[in-house]
Formats: C-alpha cells, structure tokens, sequence
C-alpha cells in the first residue's frame, strides 16, 4: 500500500483524493477529502500528487459573503463537482438557501456523465434550498434552457451572458430584483 509522504506542511500522494491520513488530520475519517481539505487542513500547506489536483471548477473569490459562486473550465469530472458539493453544503448549512452562480467557460460537453450526475444530486440534495442560481454563459442555448428551468424548480434560475457577470452577481446576491 503506498502511504503519503508528509513532509512540513506538504502532502505527497500519488492518491491524494484518497489520503486516509488527510482524513484524519481534516477529522473527517472514513469520508474522502477533497484535494482543498488536504491543502488547508495541514496547516495551511499545498498538495503536490501525482494523480489530477487542477480542479476544472474553481470557487470564484470576491463574491457577497450570501452567495457560493463557481467557473468551470476544460474537461469537468465527478471530482471536480465533489468540490462544488462540498462548498454549497457549507454555504446551505450556514445560510439555510442556496444564492449560486456556476460561471462557464467551457462547453457542456465539456462535463463528463459522473459530472452531470453530481450536478443533478446538486440540485435534488438542495432541492428547498435554492433561492437564485444564475448560469453565465454565452451560449445562447444554456441560458434558454436555464431560463425555463426556472418555472419546474423551486428557486429562481437566469442565464447570463458573461458581459453581464455583474448583473448575475447582482442579482443572485439580492443586491437588485
């Protein structure tokens, strides 16, 4: 079996995703930590793996503190959308809704069936949740298809053109109706 190697604050693994050690040092022993668990929990260190450590979504920063927004880009897995469960939890679990912004700048071809699948369990898990979800694309085609999303699903849901980032960022967050 091959072990991590901890050395200061790095942790080399050819399996990060899988680091039973990460587990524990994160105190979620026996659930799988996500590759920013392992990063933030060895006392603020960085991964160094083997195996994929570039998320293809990635937690936009600078966003009002009410809203959990992303950008996707390049091939998305499943893995990649474990990350994104993870933070939407966090943020349900301290506001009690869901304000979220999934910007793309990538095709959805680009998503892997694993992916889609994390993307629906997204949405069914947080079902009661959803409060706004812009998607910010510019393929015309997505924010149709966001658009009418909105009158099967509890919530809100708009697309946006990526010229109007901060319209979706404004409207998601509350700041205008």
């Amino acid at each position: 079996m091959l072990l991590p190697i901890v050395v200061g604050c790095f942790i080399i693994s050819p399996f990060s995703d899988y680091c039973p050690l990460a587990a524990c040092i994160s105190g979620r022993a026996g659930q799988r930590p996500t590759i920013c668990d392992l990063a933030n929990n060895c006392f603020g260190g960085y991964v160094l793996s083997l195996s994929k450590t570039n998320l293809m979504i990635q937690q936009m920063t600078d966003l009002p503190a009410n809203m959990a927004g992303f950008r996707s880009s390049g091939k998305v897995t499943k893995e990649d959308f474990d990350f994104v469960i993870d933070r939407v939890r966090e943020k349900v679990e301290s506001s009690g809704e869901l304000n979220y912004m999934l910007v793309l700048d990538n095709d959805p071809s680009d998503f892997t069936a694993g992916a889609w699948l994390n993307d629906a369990w997204l949405g069914v898990k947080n079902l009661l949740k959803w409060n706004r979800a812009a998607i910010v694309t510019d393929l015309e085609s997505v924010i149709a298809f966001t658009d009418a999303f909105s009158k099967v699903m509890p919530g809100e849901f708009r697309g946006y053109r990526k010229s109007e980032l901060q319209k979706a960022i404004d409207w998601v967050s509350g700041v205008t109706n």
